[in-house]
């Protein structure tokens, strides 16, 4: 919910560029701008704002909305509560970041274009509209997962900045048929699996009846793997991504007990045997939307 303390600060960040302005005139709109910002102060607590592309937190989030609703945010953009946007202390504005509900499993992506809240530790606020997609706005807070996706593009909404395309190689097209090119190739036969080669011209014509020492790898002996989806706080929400990955391959609900009073629900699927079945699986797993998913190997 809309805290006061939030309020200040806000109006302080998005206002100290502007007072040399307002003489010029009072109608003058503040223009959207990139911000990281030096590190500052709120009731005694100090803030850092960095950028951190491997953001990826567990908070608590809370919701704001008529009292800030048509004012600047802190990089000079209008709030809208009825738009999917949000406030965060100290990431790169205006950036892209995925909330995960972890109390019903759903997931949303929001802008971030506002500095906030500092008040009980709160981690992140979102508008009105945000907050009513992550079914939360009755309870006013819940916890959340928020993850870093990217810069978010000045020109508004959910896009990504567009990364700039590199620059084709100017060199001489003789340049890269020097030989210390072709030394840089590395033949791709050349990793951890076993190649079966028979050595028939190595074994003496004598021996040629003998049984082979080591046999070749076979199906009993592939090592099992598992691939988590996610971990969740309510089991309710487990069963539903469950559900989900149904299509991709059988699996289980595993709970884990983090703390007396907190247990996480992770969501695995397997086993599946053998690294093929498994990087298999994966890829359905990636295409379905599962993008934080991960391989684990039975007994590691």
């Amino acid at each position: 919910m809309p805290q006061k303390r939030r309020a200040a600060v806000s109006l302080a960040l998005t206002s100290l560029a502007g007072l040399g302005a307002c003489a010029s005139t009072a109608r003058e709109a503040p223009i959207p701008h990139r911000k990281v910002g030096e590190p500052y102060v709120v009731a005694g607590r100090w803030y850092a704002p960095t950028e951190n592309e491997t953001y990826d937190e567990i908070g608590v989030a809370s919701w704001y909305g008529p009292s800030f609703h048509g004012r600047p945010t802190a990089n000079g953009e209008i709030f809208n509560m009825n738009q999917l946007t949000a406030a965060h202390p100290t990431l790169p504005l205006p950036s892209l970041v995925e909330v995960i509900n972890l109390e019903n499993g759903r997931a949303l992506t929001v802008r971030l274009n506002d500095r906030g809240p500092f008040a009980k530790n709160r981690m992140i606020d979102l508008s009105r509209a945000a907050a009513e997609r992550l079914g939360f706005r009755d309870k006013g807070t819940a916890q959340v997962r928020v993850r870093y996706l990217g810069p978010a593009s000045l020109k508004g909404g959910l896009v990504l900045e567009p990364r700039p395309t590199p620059t084709p190689s100017l060199a001489p097209q003789s340049a890269a048929l020097a030989p210390q090119k072709a030394v840089q190739l590395t033949p791709v036969a050349l990793r951890a699996e076993p190649i079966a080669i028979e050595p028939v011209a190595y074994v003496p014509a004598a021996d040629t009846t003998q049984p082979a020492t080591t046999p070749a790898a076979s199906e009993s002996d592939l090592v099992p793997y598992l691939i988590q989806l996610a971990a969740y706080a309510s089991e309710d929400a487990a069963k539903r991504v469950l559900l989900r990955a149904s299509d991709i391959a059988p699996g289980f609900i595993e709970p884990v007990q983090v703390s007396e009073t907190k247990t996480l629900y992770r969501v695995r699927l397997g086993p599946l045997d053998g690294e093929a079945a498994a990087d298999a699986a994966m890829a359905k797993a990636n295409a379905a939307g599962f993008s934080d998913a991960r391989l684990i190997r039975v007994g590691d």
